[in-house]
């Protein structure tokens, strides 16, 4: 009977410690870390580069297409992205949180011959990406 009355505390010590252990895991309200796809579009084709300002936590902006630079503002990013011809001018960024998707918008915009033309047909898409 001692050693039934042993086992049983042990288990019950061992499936606390285990709840226990549990609790401290990040859990299932934990942020999960995702990545966006953002993509500056027009009826009119791609631009040969664009300013896009990004609002929202991000980790990294990651270029689809030729190439793109960065710099951190107060609320997230701001990205010059430096398209290639007949490519669509995209680029991805990692978030800390995936139920948090950042914004953006096209502050300016060239064409391929490295002319500002308006910006009022282009905008910037977010959308998940796996």
């Amino acid at each position: 009977m001692k050693r039934n009355a042993r086992f049983g505390t042990l288990l019950m010590a061992g499936t606390s410690l285990a709840v226990g252990i549990g609790a401290c895991d990040s859990g299932p309200n934990a942020p999960e870390p995702g990545t966006f796809l953002v993509e500056v579009t027009s009826n009119t084709g791609p631009p040969g580069g664009a300013i896009v300002t990004l609002e929202g936590a991000i980790v990294e902006l990651i270029p689809e297409s030729g190439r793109a630079f960065h710099r951190a503002t107060p609320g997230g990013m701001r990205a010059a992205i430096v398209g290639t011809e007949g490519e669509a001018l995209r680029f991805r960024v990692r978030v800390p949180d995936a139920s948090h998707p950042p914004t953006a918008t096209v502050e300016d915009v060239v064409s391929f011959g490295n002319e500002r033309i308006s910006t009022s047909p282009y905008r910037a898409t977010v959308t998940s990406a796996p």
